[in-house]
């Protein structure tokens, strides 16, 4: 593959990433509104969100399956093309049930494409360009749903909550033409039979953690809501792991975690994706409920941090290339311990 269609379509998989991205978080600033005009409790309303991460989170398992068995170039625009549905029936929904099943096919598409760019973009492009290439996929996947609050903000306060799926919609649209027109089958395919036990599995995990988590807040540990859908989680997982380790062909391979280098990337990833969506969460919730504040203000709030990150990202990427991830991670790291010394000092 040329570097001119390497270009491209790194181009329009950051376009898709950064458009369904920013409808991660979008609506944690929106919520109030949408609370009010749908005539629901806030309770319920926080499940356009929560419920998105559950099914983003159960649809990931399952884009590992698809990507090696259906063509690169089908998948991916039948994923963009599930998010314009989904897209399609909030602008549109008048109640909470419409606008839950919306926010699950976008969660659903999200899944998929999120995890399908990385793959892509690591195969079209050689070791040596693959740092700057992931620090500008960061860039869309990372700092996209931490500046969502601020321009969701503006937008609930001038045009209303709806303008934010309006104009996701009007991006994802180029970006599904662009797909058709430069896109290809880049990753190889092999007949591969689907493991429902394993899928199901998989669903009970993810659904059973998040929920449980999710109902921790506001029920306490000792609750059933909270308590049971945890336990079966877990214990759903362990079974999960226990197959995918046996099985010859595994529906989530699980045993490249034995690599120590893999695992530890993994698991700070984690560490560090679970502080950055919890605070770009938490607090446009705090600025308006706590504060009374306006969605505007709330999203301005989360500003620097964003822009920060956008500024950083790429950067990042050509350090690695360059210096090698030891030294891009020890970097990093020595300059959060003097910003943390310095902030306690005050």
């Amino acid at each position: 593959m040329n570097t001119r269609k390497r270009t491209f379509i790194m181009i329009n998989l950051i376009i898709t990433c950064i458009a369904s991205s920013f409808l991660q978080t979008a609506l944690t600033t929106a919520l109030p509104p949408i609370i009010h005009d749908l005539h629901i409790s806030v309770s319920d309303g926080q499940w356009l969100t929560s419920g998105y991460s559950l099914a983003m989170g159960i649809m990931m398992p399952l884009t590992a399956f698809l990507i090696t068995r259906c063509p690169t170039k089908k998948l991916y625009i039948s994923a963009i093309g599930l998010f314009l549905a989904g897209l399609a029936v909030c602008i549109f929904a008048t109640n909470f049930p419409t606008m839950m099943i919306g926010r699950i096919l976008q969660a659903c598409s999200n899944g998929i494409t999120t995890s399908m760019a990385q793959v892509v973009l690591l195969t079209i492009y050689p070791p040596e360009k693959r740092g700057t290439v992931i620090g500008w996929y960061g860039l869309s996947v990372g700092a996209a749903p931490v500046i969502a609050p601020t321009i969701a903000g503006v937008l609930v306060d001038t045009l209303g909550w709806r303008t934010i799926f309006v104009i996701a919609f009007g991006i994802l649209m180029v970006s599904f033409v662009l797909a058709l027109a430069i896109f290809d089958n880049v990753l190889e395919t092999h007949i591969k039979t689907f493991d429902v036990y394993s899928f199901v599995l998989s669903a009970i995990t993810f659904g059973g953690i998040t929920l449980g988590i999710g109902n921790l807040s506001a029920l306490g540990l000792t609750a059933v809501m909270a308590l049971c859908p945890l336990v079966i989680g877990v214990f759903a997982g362990i079974l999960f792991t226990h197959r995918q380790l046996n099985l010859e062909e595994p529906f989530l391979n699980l045993r490249i975690l034995k690599v120590s280098e893999y695992r530890l990337s993994v698991i700070g990833s984690m560490m560090l994706y679970l502080v950055m969506m919890g605070s770009s969460v938490i607090m446009p919730l705090y600025v308006q409920n706590i504060l009374g504040r306006s969605a505007t203000i709330s999203g301005l709030v989360t500003l620097p941090g964003s822009l920060a990150m956008a500024v950083i990202s790429p950067l990042a990427g050509k350090m690695y290339d360059t210096f090698g991830c030891m030294t891009a991670v020890t970097v990093v790291m020595l300059l959060i311990i003097l910003f943390r010394m310095e902030k306690n000092n005050r």
